[in-house]
């Protein structure tokens, strides 16, 4: 491209490019702190010379491509790891709540209840004759009670919680499919039609995050830039359309996914697998021994009292919820017997439950009451200190990850200034180009002129 007509085609070529280089530099400096874009950047490259003599001439310059600076390799990484923050966030969260039903050590926790309890059938035996003491033996049992309907309400709180946990995820999962099973068709337009459709990859992309934190998804993407989201062998996205996710269950040991089409896949890692095992598994859990306790309870009491000359039952129920006091002793105390006979002074039966404290009545004769209870609440603490140091762990290598991720797309600002200060500068000489061409054009004009 010879003459003055080619330096003047290269110099608007190159006006064209760095133009360009400022648009790309400026979206990027726009959304540094958009969540989930990627730096893109304009690659320049020499357009193809023409051929003269004694050899071929240069054209000038022109934007080949702007690309994504994104790491597929990291990203695998990154949402890997979130399913594992993710699962591990839910259970400590779980576990945080079933500290806060049971409580423990506390003052006016279960195992304190018991201990009253038990002092005050140990007061009866010191007065077997004062109905005032009978009295508080009633008022303890009513604590015993309350203290048990309390904590089954609570847990029966958290498995709601949870439940609507879940729904809410299954919700969100049909909503990003059906988003991502859009932008694929976007995404596959584009790129027919030439485009590179960079910001659309990135809400892609921001989706693809968010699904792996809930689920352990796999993803292939294809020649025209759509790509397949699975779960365990279940395509949630194929192309522009995507399944409709319906329930989840826990199928063989294995949470499982259920489409609305009748397929099914099961979840490995993840918020979802998490909030499925907490419950079907881990509440109802805890929940079957507090029910052990409170029969067992129940049970141990009211078989010692019933052999008193009235036969008074001291509570009906065999369940943390279903336990209560006999309405009739709790109308009148006086109907409890202290002893196995109507003999003044017999404590027999008030020495026998308050002993119960100290007898091996739970675990097939392993555990008294309140070491049962202390099981089952150093299970929870210990279930609650390692999903919180996990859940800190998961978190940080997560964000390690992450960081890693954002050294290669994130933006950088200084860097961006850097590149357009240059591009000003490159911009600047290109101007200055077209007016040095354009000042010997009129002087050749002149000299024709003449």
């Amino acid at each position: 491209m010879g003459g003055l007509l080619g330096q003047m085609e290269i110099a608007r070529r190159a006006l064209l490019a760095e133009q360009n280089m400022m648009s790309v530099l400026s979206h990027n400096i726009s959304n540094a702190n958009t969540p989930g874009f990627t730096r893109q950047d304009a690659l320049l490259g020499a357009t193809s010379p023409a051929d003269y003599f004694p050899g071929q001439l240069g054209t000038g310059v022109s934007v080949d491509e702007i690309r994504r600076m994104r790491d597929s390799l990291t990203d695998v990484q990154v949402r890997s790891q979130g399913g594992s923050a993710g699962r591990w966030g839910v259970r400590a969260g779980v576990f945080g709540d079933l500290q806060k039903v049971f409580n423990e050590p506390s003052d006016t926790g279960l195992n304190s209840t018991l201990g009253q309890f038990f002092n005050s059938w140990q007061d009866l035996a010191n007065h077997p004759e004062d109905k005032a003491y009978k009295t508080a033996v009633v008022g303890q049992s009513q604590s015993v009670v309350d203290q048990f309907h309390t904590m089954d309400a609570n847990l029966k709180q958290v498995a709601g919680k949870v439940s609507t946990q879940i729904q809410q995820d299954l919700d969100t999962v049909n909503k990003d499919t059906g988003q991502i099973a859009q932008l694929n068709q976007q995404i596959e337009a584009a790129v027919n039609s030439g485009q590179q459709p960079n910001d659309l990859m990135d809400r892609r992309d921001q989706l693809l995050d968010e699904l792996s934190k809930l689920a352990n998804i796999t993803y292939d993407e294809h020649g025209k830039g759509a790509v397949t989201v699975r779960v365990g062998g279940l395509n949630l996205v194929e192309g522009s359309t995507s399944r409709s996710i319906t329930s989840m269950s826990t199928v063989a040991g294995q949470v499982t996914l259920h489409a609305s089409d009748g397929s099914s896949g099961v979840v490995l890692r993840g918020e979802l697998g998490a909030l499925q095992d907490a419950r079907d598994t881990v509440i109802p859990g805890y929940q079957s021994q507090l029910d052990q306790l409170a029969a067992g309870f129940a049970a141990q009491v009211n078989g010692l009292e019933a052999t008193g000359p009235r036969g008074t039952t001291l509570f009906t129920g065999a369940t943390a919820a279903t336990i209560d006091l006999n309405p009739a002793v709790s109308a009148d105390p006086g109907l409890l017997d202290p002893g196995t006979t109507a003999a003044a002074g017999d404590n027999s039966l008030a020495l026998k439950i308050a002993g119960l404290r100290d007898a091996m009545t739970m675990g097939s004769g392993t555990s008294t009451f309140q070491g049962f209870y202390g099981t089952l609440t150093g299970s929870v603490a210990g279930g609650a200190s390692q999903a919180s140091d996990m859940s800190q762990n998961q978190t940080l290598l997560l964000q390690q990850m992450q960081n890693q991720r954002d050294s290669v797309g994130g933006v950088n600002l200084e860097e961006e200034m850097t590149q357009l200060l240059t591009a000003q500068k490159s911009f600047q000489a290109a101007s200055q180009l077209v007016t040095t061409v354009s000042n010997m054009m009129d002087t050749v004009l002149t000299m024709v002129g003449r």
